[in-house]
């Protein structure tokens, strides 16, 4: 026997950038007719796939539809789905990182052990009784007819020579894996509110910015025992003020000064710091004197540091907890769904339980 699942385990719900996409809800109705709805066309994904290798039957094992590639307790997983699966997957990946490289002895490695995951997960479901009403199905085939519209639903059946039958057959597998997954990992997963609060401290700078106060730093060339050094300086500050152009930086020298954008630090310019936090947008300042030199400045932007409270933030942290922890919960449940299968991996002639 065979199963050809369109469900997807650990593809999808990327919820955060730091956690591995886990199994949810939206797996049944977001990965859907197998992959006649990949990101991109099936040959382009071919053709990007048959770049990285010598030839198909050779190097990755991509041959004849009907091999038999793997057999978990005695069910057959063939090219046909195993291709399926490669191609799905790197059409994602590519989607999410376009242009970047392909190894394809890792993602067709990659795909086939997710075919046996769910395939083990589905024998699970079965072994357990998991059970998918006719309401839940006919939602689902719902869902699908809403996502892509009711011809390309139809032509997607017919270009795939399935029935709607067929189709529910798939969906009923899915959802039943989708079920053992919610009962024996999801559900199993519990946040406490002191994890929240510690992750919170681990990371809340990353929900913080810093104060910035950007100017243009007007550097003057003055003596101060030039006793028209004051009146050159006020005549700049006019000029300033007065600059027509859109960019004040491009305010043309005379030889009496240079002018750069500068993000001002409090601690590293403290004088300049202090004048500036003086001033509105827009606003110029005085002859401003430092230790070694002196100064006018135009705010250009002005925004205050901001920190996000941790009830600002916590849904978002206790998701990135939830999804660390269904990560490594997913993982152990693999490696015991593995544990006392028969598992036969047919085209490299090793079997390992």
């Amino acid at each position: 026997m065979t199963h050809n699942f369109c469900l997807n385990l650990k593809e999808t719900l990327n919820e955060e950038a730091v956690a591995s996409k886990v199994l949810t809800a939206a797996l049944v109705i977001g990965i859907l007719l197998f992959y006649a709805f990949l990101p991109m066309p099936v040959h382009a994904v071919e053709k990007k796939l048959g770049a990285k290798q010598q030839s198909s039957s050779e190097k990755n094992g991509i041959g004849d539809n009907g091999d038999v590639v793997a057999k978990v307790n005695g069910f057959e997983i063939t090219q046909e789905a195993l291709k399926a699966k490669m191609l799905r997957m790197l059409a994602t990946r590519q989607s999410e990182n376009a242009g970047a490289e392909v190894d394809a002895e890792a993602l067709r490695k990659d795909a086939l052990n997710k075919l046996i995951i769910q395939e083990l997960a589905y024998q699970r479901a079965k072994t357990e009784g998991v059970k998918v009403g006719r309401d839940e199905l006919d939602t689902a085939v719902a869902e699908i007819k809403e996502k892509v519209g009711e011809e390309k639903y139809r032509e997607t059946l017919e270009k795939r020579q399935m029935t709607e039958e067929g189709l529910r057959e798939e969906l009923e597998k899915n959802l039943m894996v989708k079920h053992i997954f919610e009962k024996e990992v999801s559900s199993l997963v519990t946040i406490s509110e002191e994890e929240v609060k510690k992750e919170y401290e681990n990371i809340k700078n990353e929900f913080s910015e810093p104060e910035k106060v950007l100017v243009a730093d007007f550097v003057l060339f003055m003596d101060e025992d030039d006793k028209s050094a004051l009146d050159k300086a006020a005549d700049l500050i006019r000029r300033i003020k007065n600059y027509s152009g859109k960019n004040v930086l491009d305010l043309p020298s005379d030889g009496s000064f240079v002018v750069r954008e500068l993000d001002v630090n409090k601690n590293k310019q403290a004088e300049l710091y202090a004048e500036a936090k003086k001033l509105s947008e827009g606003e110029v300042s005085g002859l401003i004197r430092t230790p070694d030199s002196f100064h006018i400045l135009k705010l250009l932007k002005y925004s205050p540091e901001v920190n996000a409270q941790f009830s600002q933030v916590r849904g978002f942290i206790e998701k990135r907890v939830r999804a660390r922890k269904q990560q490594k919960k997913m993982a152990e449940w693999e490696a015991e769904l593995k544990k006392n299968a028969v598992i036969e991996i047919v085209e490299t002639g090793k079997n390992g339980k």
